[in-house]
């Protein structure tokens, strides 16, 4: 199975102004869990110039910037897509370590990808059931804490602004995915479970119109690499999701970051998200 995606993004500004240097996370990752077939990026107006490189995560970014002064700037990318990742439970553990919870680590290679946001009890109260419920066993640790958000989180749409809290989501008992995510990942966190925050698209209902840009969690479990979760749709990651960027940090994830000189200036973003199922 393949798909097509076009990702259009489009700013315009009351009056012209300059641009700084934009940084675009908007080619998919090409590895043994999607292959990326094809992709165009297209860029109005022209770049003066423009770098491709690897972040130092390992996401494609690709650096433009721009002379002269402008009232719109629209970005789009064509993506074709081969997801691989039929069986997100085909792997087998490979380091006892992982097996009961909590992990305590003496590898310093995982520091990033555990250190929590928040020191409060809140997290603790909340995965402390499910540690119990799962036995402390990593796996079944996982996938309720999973089932847990998705089934007692009502969903929401925020299309801009910053992933909330932990401890927001937890007190506001809803958010969107990108809240849930980091909510995840700060549970995992809690008990030395390696997370990561990943942005991306999903094709759950490929009926579906109205399409935004999607987050979820990943968790690394040796013998398995990065295993994605999805506390917003309550599924573990397969082939039905496309992974744009991942970091430890959601800001390293966004497919756009940029900004513009200019004074008294009004703007408005627009976007549109098509994904068509090609086989």
């Amino acid at each position: 199975m393949k798909y097509k995606i076009t990702h259009l993004t489009t700013y315009t500004y009351s009056k012209e102004v300059f641009f700084e240097p934009f940084i675009l996370r908007l080619k998919p990752k090409s590895n043994n869990y999607q292959k990326l077939q094809e992709f165009k990026l297209l860029i109005d107006p022209k770049p003066e110039g423009k770098t491709e490189t690897l972040d130092l995560e390992d996401n494609n970014i690709v650096t433009v910037w721009f002379e002269g002064t402008y009232k719109k700037l629209a970005i789009k990318s064509d993506s074709i897509i081969e997801p691989l990742n039929i069986n997100p439970f085909s792997y087998l553990l490979t380091n006892n370590t992982f097996v009961n919870l909590p992990i305590k680590h003496s590898n310093n290679i995982y520091r990033p990808f555990i250190k929590r946001s928040t020191k409060s009890n809140t997290v603790s109260n909340l995965i402390n059931p499910i540690l119990i419920q799962s036995k402390n066993k990593t796996v079944e640790f996982l996938y309720n804490l999973n089932s847990f958000i998705y089934q007692n989180f009502e969903k929401i749409i925020r299309e801009t602004g910053n992933p909330w809290t932990p401890v927001k989501t937890i007190k506001e008992n809803k958010g969107s995915c990108r809240d849930l995510s980091v909510l995840f990942m700060e549970c995992c966190r809690s008990v030395g479970l390696p997370s990561r925050f990943t942005s991306g698209y999903n094709e759950i209902d490929i009926k579906t119109k109205q399409r935004q840009l999607h987050a979820w969690a990943e968790v690394f479990i040796p013998g398995g690499g990065w295993l994605g979760y999805d506390p917003t749709l309550g599924l573990a990651v397969g082939d039905k999701h496309v992974s744009l960027a991942s970091s430890s940090l959601p800001a390293n994830t966004y497919p756009i970051s940029g900004n513009f000189t200019g004074t008294g200036v009004d703007s408005e973003l627009k976007y549109k998200i098509e994904i068509e199922q090609l086989q």
